[in-house]
């Protein structure tokens, strides 16, 4: 993924930046790494305390605390600070991030020009989270395989079933599949038809900590 640049406007040929870019995502964490820096580029040749930068804040956190910079003589972008924050997602692993608004200063003649930027959002690439569990059509009293395509393979699953009024746990600490037989009882439940629907729940775990359920319906005959 190529690194996002927010800029400020340009006072006396210069502007200040921030850059932010995914590192990557832990699923089992529901985290993503974001790689972010900041600076500025010059657009004159400033001396003594003739550069400053506000403070810099991702997702509610600052990561910059602001400075006063000397000596940028060269017109090439200068890097101030970066570094390595790790956002929280979402329960359902979606994530809005936010780069706060900020500013610079830079001297001319007797005084600052302040630049600045406002804050934007962006969204990140949501990370999977609950397992959707999946299964053909199944005969009672017979076998039917489960597939449990799961994001993590940390993750484990408990699978329950519910049938007209009937209801059980069909598994738990499951992986990537399950093979169920369903019970020849649940027959009496569509007593006078060739077939019925249920639904089948699957809950996610990562070690004790809950992910997320999904359900899907199934039919039997």
């Amino acid at each position: 993924m190529a690194a996002t640049t927010i800029k400020t406007n340009t006072v006396y040929d210069s502007y200040f930046w921030v850059k932010w870019e995914s590192g990557g995502q832990d699923v089992s964490a529901n985290k993503t790494a974001i790689n972010w820096s900041c600076g500025v580029k010059p657009g004159h040749k400033f001396y003594s305390n003739a550069v400053k930068m506000s403070a810099v804040t991702i997702n509610g956190v600052q990561v910059y605390a602001g400075g006063t910079y000397s000596n940028i003589t060269d017109y090439k972008e200068h890097t101030f600070a970066s570094g390595t924050l790790e956002v929280s997602h979402n329960a359902d692993g979606s994530k809005t991030l936010t780069v706060s608004a900020f500013s610079g200063q830079v001297w001319k003649d007797s005084g600052y020009l302040t630049a600045t930027a406002a804050a934007q959002s962006f969204q990140l690439a949501a990370i999977p989270r609950a397992t959707v569990p999946s299964m053909g059509a199944a005969t009672i009293g017979e076998e039917v395989t489960i597939i449990l395509p799961r994001a993590s393979s940390t993750f484990t699953h408990t699978l329950t079933y519910s049938f007209g009024s009937a209801s059980g746990t069909i598994g738990s600490d499951l992986g990537t599949s399950a093979v169920w037989r369903l019970p020849e009882s649940l027959a009496a439940q569509i007593p006078h038809d060739p077939g019925g629907t249920g639904t089948l729940t699957c809950v996610t775990y990562s070690g004790s900590t809950l992910i997320g359920s999904k359900t899907i319906a199934f039919t039997a005959s």
